[in-house]
């Protein structure tokens, strides 16, 4: 395996078991204090995502090309796991069984992500928000390639400050998140930086012969990062703007710190495996995770809730390794629907 693949699989890895370990603390409400908060949950869990998924950014298909490719890897696994997970089950489970996850059920989940109403597995979202950014960030590019050929990168930040700026406002005036379009709007720039990365061959995030120095990258970025850890305590967050400031800078450090820890520790084999199959377990584990809830609320009466967290992910994380393999079938049913939707867009 080559050395960018390996740390990028690792930093997609260790992201993955951060976004877990913050869905199982959700279970019972638990902070686990100011720096871990905003060290990890703030910084290094969704940016880096959204920057690897940049980093991979492939502009130069035609519409129709793009369009079915992001429908192959990223709709249709969505809306299979969507129906499966978030429709079917719960549904069968409530009706039968009388479990309650405490979300919509019934017709009204078959667009919960949509409008209105929470559904059971809410990591979902990231996969239906990187379709959508995905699908505007091409028209960026081609807008910018086609209308200002000569100032294309002033072209591209103008156009994805405005998405952001809108993203942010709409956040804040709206109660609810119209098909998450807000989140996609406001993680923008994080697809973006990814996406310069990838054009600047002299980054050593892909030049492999800088890699032999990154242990001075991750020395250099450990500043960085606990200065995000620490940024929150010094801002009085009592303006919106400095709120807004506060997420980026957390999120572009994040992003820094996730790729350098990443590119030093990369030999662990065991985190790039689940950073190969992370969409595996972004599409099942927010289920999993409600499914383990009562089991949770039991041990944490017994070991205490901080324990009993960690005991569930550390587990959640072991059971992966076997669920993988009977996750990525179940997976690959969903790709016999391809040379049909092909046939319809073709």
């Amino acid at each position: 395996m080559n050395r960018r693949v390996a740390y990028i699989d690792f930093a997609k890895g260790l992201s993955m078991c951060i976004v877990m370990l913050f869905h199982i603390k959700g279970i019972l409400n638990v902070q686990y204090g100011t720096i871990v908060e905003n060290l990890l949950f703030s910084a290094c869990m969704l940016p880096p995502f959204f920057c690897i998924s940049g980093l991979f950014f492939k502009e130069h298909d035609s519409a129709r090309v793009f369009f079915l490719k992001k429908v192959f890897r990223l709709l249709i696994p969505f809306m299979g796991f969507y129906l499966l997970t978030a429709v079917a089950l719960p549904n069968f489970l409530h009706y039968y069984f009388g479990m309650d996850f405490g979300t919509v059920l019934g017709w009204p989940s078959l667009w919960a992500f949509i409008w209105p109403g929470e559904y059971p597995n809410i990591p979902l979202w990231f996969l239906w928000s990187l379709f959508l950014m995905n699908i505007l960030f091409w028209i960026i590019c081609r807008i910018s390639t086609k209308w200002f050929p000569n100032h294309r990168i002033p072209a591209m930040i103008a156009m994805v400050a405005a998405f952001t700026l809108l993203g942010n406002i709409a956040g804040y005036a709206l109660t609810q998140d119209i098909a998450t379009l807000c989140k996609t709007l406001q993680n923008l720039p994080f697809f973006f930086v990814g996406y310069c990365i990838a054009k600047r061959r002299d980054v050593f995030i892909l030049n492999t012969t800088f890699i032999n120095k990154r242990l001075l990258y991750l020395i250099v970025t450990l500043p960085a990062v606990l200065f995000a850890a620490y940024l929150p305590s010094l801002l009085s967050h009592e303006s919106v703007v400095a709120d807004i400031m506060l997420f980026y800078i957390q999120g572009i450090i994040g992003i820094g710190f996730v790729l350098a820890f990443s590119a030093f520790f990369d030999h662990v084999r065991l985190i790039s495996y689940l950073g190969r199959h992370n969409i595996v377990i972004l599409l099942s584990h927010g289920l999993l995770v409600r499914l383990c809830a009562p089991i949770v609320v039991s041990l944490s009466q017994a070991i205490g809730a901080h324990a009993a967290i960690i005991a569930l992910w550390l587990l959640l994380i072991a059971a992966y390794f076997l669920f993988i393999v009977v996750l990525r079938k179940i997976l690959r049913l969903f790709t016999l629907f391809n040379p049909l939707i092909y046939r319809i867009f073709a």
